[in-house]
């Protein structure tokens, strides 16, 4: 009996090893996915941080790059681009400019009053332009130096009543504005 005793404590005992065997297999799978799942997590975090921080230094350099774009197109110390670009006294080229282009283009106007004025009888109105020399004589159709004085007809076309609901316009529009004048008016008299 001795020995049935000895194997069933024997079986006993060797099932309880693997038993503990297994258990412990278990612990130390589990602590090892565990050790793992947060390193894993640790670098999917730093990499992601990492990712975001080379982007972040791209789209910074970026808008940076957008900045000195759009600080080179306005008026500086001087304009690197755009249609200011070697203008240094950027104001006084640019009122230059704006002068040039309208002396430039003072004949054209002559031409079309000219045309404008060609059915009337006036013919050519001889204006003159004389700027060059600052306004010391002002040209002839600002009335001095001779010339020929301008005459324009104003030609005013009324229209017929316009009618709305049965009733004329300005019978209904009338007293309101009429009224809304002698307010107005009223309110800009000095006390």
């Amino acid at each position: 009996m001795k020995a049935i005793s000895d194997a069933v404590e024997t079986g006993k005992k060797w099932i309880q090893d693997k038993f503990n065997t297994a258990i412990q297999w278990i612990k130390d799978t589990w602590n090892g996915l565990i050790k793992l799942a947060t390193s894993w997590g640790t670098d999917i975090i730093n990499n992601f941080l990492a990712g975001l921080q080379a982007a972040w230094t791209s789209v910074v350099t970026w808008f940076n790059n957008q900045l000195a774009w759009l600080k080179g197109l306005w008026p500086g110390s001087p304009v690197k681009h755009g249609p200011l670009k070697g203008y240094e006294n950027w104001g006084f080229v640019l009122a230059q400019g704006i002068a040039s282009g309208l002396m430039r283009g003072t004949p054209l106007v002559q031409s079309a009053m000219a045309g404008l004025l060609g059915g009337t009888g006036m013919g050519s109105m001889n204006i003159s332009h004389s700027f060059s020399d600052g306004m010391a004589s002002p040209p002839a159709f600002m009335g001095g130096g001779g010339g020929q004085p301008i005459i324009i007809n104003k030609i005013y076309v009324q229209s017929p009543d316009i009618n709305l609901d049965g009733h004329q316009v300005v019978q209904r529009l009338g007293p309101h504005l009429a009224y809304e004048m002698q307010v107005q008016n009223a309110r800009r008299r000095p006390a």
